[in-house]
């Protein structure tokens, strides 16, 4: 993530898709979650989130410029972030978000963890909470399962549920081309209805390497 503060009471937060490099589900957990070994990487494709703290006001009051599918109610990560923030640290004073919708919705792309992710920044930063960046991820486990990533260096190593993270340091001497069909699946579902067998996690993992070359 990149922040930027525009005043005293106002940021602007750029938050990044990330895409998984590769993904191994793995036993259901006793929580209904599955544990995951998989890799994740965050990439330049940003929502551009602009915050302003609202003194004397409870509450988020979030406005839309993207695809009228994605809530603006207390369904958005966004607000269930602010409230947990709100309850946590006992905040006095509400949130004027405007959410530029950047990254498609339902692709696997941890849009809407992203953004979680930049309202607990956010919190952080307006309300002086001097958090670090590993009390931030262990606030955003609570939200969701992608949500502890966004406080990493941008590339790491995800098992458990998602929650735990180990940073890695692979070259990103590469592009993506990122190709999002009209269809949206919630990752919820998704893993709901796997019926596959499961993967054995494979302790170390080995990518695939690729050669470039220009014409």
């Amino acid at each position: 993530m990149y922040v930027k503060r525009i005043s005293t009471g106002s940021v602007v937060i750029g938050a990044p898709a990330k895409v998984n490099l590769f993904l191994e589900v793995l036993s259901r957990r006793e929580d209904g979650y599955h544990d995951i070994n998989s890799l994740f990487q965050a990439v330049s494709l940003f929502d551009r989130l602009r915050i302003r703290r609202l003194p004397a006001e409870s509450g988020v009051r979030l406005s839309l410029d993207g695809p009228d599918s994605v809530p603006t109610d207390e369904r958005n990560l966004v607000c269930r972030a602010y409230n947990l923030m709100r309850d946590r640290f006992d905040l006095q004073d509400g949130l004027e978000v405007d959410l530029e919708k950047n990254i498609p919705v339902a692709a696997g792309l941890a849009g809407g963890s992203a953004d979680a992710a930049a309202t607990i920044l956010a919190c952080s930063v307006l309300f002086d909470l001097q958090l670090e960046y590993t009390d931030m991820a262990l606030l955003g486990q609570e939200i969701g399962s992608d949500v502890p990533f966004f406080f990493s260096r941008g590339q790491a190593l995800v098992t458990g549920r998602g929650e735990q993270i180990t940073a890695t340091n692979f070259p990103t001497d590469y592009w993506l081309v990122l190709v999002t069909p009209n269809l949206h699946i919630s990752t919820a579902e998704s893993y709901a209805r796997l019926r596959t067998g499961l993967t054995k996690s494979r302790v170390p993992f080995t990518l695939e390497g690729c050669r470039t070359s220009e014409e």
